[in-house]
């Protein structure tokens, strides 16, 4: 692509996830309007944006309406969506290479930390609404573990220090983030919180791919 060419590229819309919080969004919510003001994902696009020589825009949809989102080409791509987590989508949409990988943990505050998998059984977990969790899916539909859903991590982290509940799920991301506000938190690794999930960028753009690689 040539730099005159670059510079006609009208702008990037970028879809976003509103159902994410920080550290991958941060939503101002005004007079009934939402807006992106900062997060790891604004600026992640600001950058690709950069690089092409174009401007970003953004458009906010709750995860329901992601894979809509993208297939009927309302916007161009979105950061932070792997196949596992839109598994209806996956050949209808080009993948780029992996930016990085993010891991669930289970969290929760120290005096109810836990030896094993075993030691939740039947306990309320706290999860995101509408989100998969590959590790802990079959023990939410035999009831093994009771699943309580949020509307992100950031209200079920309240419930937790509220003595609603006493664990959560969440990305590795995301407690590096959380530990530094809630000092009180732990974490356990678990296979069975598996979802090692290879994070991309979504719809076809080559040059966004060769940025990625160089």
């Amino acid at each position: 692509m040539s730099s005159s060419f670059a510079k006609e590229l009208p702008p990037i819309v970028f879809g976003v996830n509103m159902d994410y919080a920080m550290p991958l969004v941060q939503i101002k919510n005004e007079s009934g309007n939402s807006e992106l003001t900062s997060g790891i994902l604004k600026d992640l696009g600001e950058a690709i944006a950069k690089e092409l020589k174009t401007t970003p825009k953004w458009f906010l949809v709750p995860k329901r309406r992601v894979s809509s989102a993208l297939t009927s080409g309302r916007v161009d791509l979105i950061c932070h969506l792997s196949e596992v987590l839109q598994p209806k989508i996956k050949d209808d949409v080009w993948w780029s290479a992996k930016l990085y990988r993010s891991a669930n943990v289970l969290v929760f505050s120290k005096d109810h930390a836990i030896q094993s998998i075993k030691d939740i059984y039947y306990e309320p977990v706290g999860v995101v609404l509408n989100f998969i969790y590959t590790g802990l899916d079959p023990m939410f539909k035999a009831g093994t573990i009771k699943r309580e859903d949020g509307p992100n991590n950031l209200a079920n982290i309240h419930k937790l220090l509220k003595g609603r509940i006493n664990y959560i799920v969440m990305s590795n991301l995301e407690f590096a983030y959380y530990e530094y506000l809630f000092p009180g938190l732990t974490f356990q690794k678990s296979r069975n919180l598996k979802s090692k999930t290879s994070i991309e960028l979504s719809r076809p753009f080559i040059e966004v791919e060769r940025w990625l690689k160089s």
